[in-house]
């Protein structure tokens, strides 16, 4: 999005916003026209039933790639140390003896995950944040562990963290636009940015 308004930092008019919406929202708003563009991250079941959703609201739902999911630990975390999780969704079970970290709007992340893939394995209990860098920071300084996109090697870096990806799982980076919408130059050129992020990051699936 950034790249985006630099590119039409020049133009007379227009408005460029970005907003953060749930993906329910944001297809009302498409189809009231209040939005051009809507991008998610979302489950395979959340995936079917948002292009129903398309369907019946005459938008159109685009795959950019499938994102790995991701469990993320302190690198001294004792279940990293002794090797303990492989990578299969029974070694992660291990992690109900420890807190799960996860924003305060923790009902509908669950929603989004637990329906179709039981997240979280369990936990001793819960430990609530408001943004990314608070729970980069609380996954760091705790055994608690999170669950999401990986995040990029800097950061993980810079916190001391470990992320394993969950084997032959993962979510899928969409973008929606109304339908007819395709040949419009400002989408086409979106979504090439959309694509060349994505391309030349570190989150594709392998």
């Amino acid at each position: 999005f950034i790249r985006f308004c630099n590119e039409k930092k020049d133009i007379d008019s227009g408005d460029f916003v970005c907003v953060n919406v749930g993906v329910e929202e944001g297809i009302l708003r498409l189809k009231e026209r209040s939005l051009d563009v809507v991008v998610s991250v979302l489950t395979d079941e959340a995936l079917f039933s948002v292009r129903k959703a398309c369907n019946e609201y005459r938008l159109k739902s685009i795959l950019v790639c499938q994102i790995p999911i991701c469990v993320r630990l302190r690198k001294d975390h004792p279940l990293v140390q002794s090797g303990a999780l492989d990578g299969s969704r029974e070694s992660f079970m291990q992690l109900k003896d420890y807190p799960f970290v996860e924003y305060s709007n923790l009902d509908k992340v669950l929603n989004n995950t637990r329906n179709s893939q039981n997240y979280p394995f369990g936990y001793s209990y819960i430990i609530s944040v408001d943004e990314r860098q608070t729970r980069l920071q609380t996954v760091a300084a705790t055994n608690g562990y999170s669950i999401g996109c990986p995040t990029l090697q800097s950061y993980s870096e810079t916190y001391g963290l470990a992320e394993i990806p969950v084997k032959g799982e993962t979510l899928n980076l969409i973008y929606i636009i109304r339908n007819g919408d395709e040949d419009i130059p400002s989408i086409i050129r979106y979504a090439q940015f959309l694509k060349d992020e994505v391309d030349s990051s570190e989150l594709l699936a392998n």
